[in-house]
C-alpha cells in the first residue's frame, strides 16, 4: 500500500477521518506510525496529499487530511475481455486498474462457463476490493468502471461498434498474421482479449465487424491474464 484511500462520505464535519480495521492495523503494526506522524492519503475520485495522525487508540487511527495533488494519470485504453475463471478475473481486474485502465468490460464467449457469472468473486464488493488495492498500490484515486456483459451477440452488435468508434480496436488473435505494434498510436484504444484458447471463428468475425483489427502478440500462446499485462503495458507513457 503506497497510499491510503478513503471515501468522502467518511469525512467528519471537522475534516478528520477515523480509520479502523485492517487499514488501521497496517498503519500501526506494519508501518509502525505514531501520533504526529504523516501518511500519504487520497480521497476516492479526488486528490491526494498527506494526512497527519492526530491519535491512535483502540486500534483506530484519527487522521487530518490535506489533499492538493492530482492522482497518477490514467491511460486512454479500454479493456474488453472474455470472462475467465473467477480467480483469474480478480487478478485481471487488479492488473488492469494498476496499469491505469479506467473502463473494463467482462464479456461472454462460448468458451466461458455459465457458472463463472454466478461466482461471488466477481460480485461488486469483491471487484471494488481489487480496484481499491490496485489504486492504493499505484497511488491513484480514480475508480475504474467494471461492466459485465453476459450476452455476446447483443454486446458485439449493439455496443462494441459504439465503443470502438473514434478509437483504435486491437483484437488479440494468436492466429493473426499482423504483429501487435511495438509502439501503438497514442490515441484512445480498445484492447479485446478472448478466453484461454481464444474466441471462436464466429466471435472473431463479429468483433472484426464491429471495427476491431486482429493482431498477434508473438509465437507463444499466452494465458488471458498474461496477455492483459503484455498488451496494456504498451500504452503506458
Amino acid at each position: 500500500m503506497n497510499i491510503l484511500l478513503f471515501d468522502s462520505k467518511d469525512l467528519r464535519p471537522d475534516n478528520t477521518i477515523e480509520i479502523s480495521g485492517d487499514k488501521a492495523l497496517h498503519i500501526i503494526k506494519v508501518l509502525k506510525l505514531s501520533k504526529n506522524d504523516s501518511i500519504k492519503t487520497g480521497e476516492i475520485n479526488g486528490k491526494t496529499g498527506i494526512s497527519k495522525i492526530l491519535s491512535i487508540k483502540d486500534n483506530k487511527v484519527l487522521l487530518k487530511p490535506c489533499h492538493d495533488k492530482d492522482p497518477a494519470p490514467a491511460i486512454e485504453t479500454t479493456l474488453v475481455t472474455a470472462l475467465p475463471r473467477p480467480k483469474a478475473a480478480r487478478r485481471i481486474i487488479y492488473s488492469a486498474a494498476l496499469l491505469g485502465v479506467k473502463k473494463i468490460y467482462l464479456i461472454n464467449s462460448s468458451k466461458v462457463e455459465k457458472s463463472y457469472w454466478q461466482s461471488p468473486l466477481i460480485d461488486e464488493p469483491e471487484i471494488e476490493k481489487q480496484l481499491i488495492n490496485a489504486l492504493e498500490q499505484s497511488v491513484d484515486t480514480v475508480m475504474p468502471q467494471v461492466i459485465k456483459k453476459n450476452l455476446f451477440k447483443p454486446f458485439c452488435e449493439d455496443e462494441l461498434p459504439r465503443i470502438i468508434k473514434n478509437s483504435k480496436g486491437y483484437l488479440l488473435d494468436p492466429y493473426s498474421s499482423v504483429p501487435f505494434p511495438r509502439e501503438p498510436e497514442k490515441t484512445h484504444s480498445i484492447v479485446i482479449i478472448g478466453p484461454d484458447g481464444g474466441f471462436t471463428d464466429y466471435e472473431n468475425k463479429k468483433i472484426i465487424e464491429a471495427g476491431a483489427k486482429p493482431y498477434f502478440m508473438g509465437k507463444r500462446i499466452l494465458k488471458v491474464e498474461t496477455s492483459v499485462v503484455a498488451a496494456i503495458s504498451k500504452f503506458i507513457y
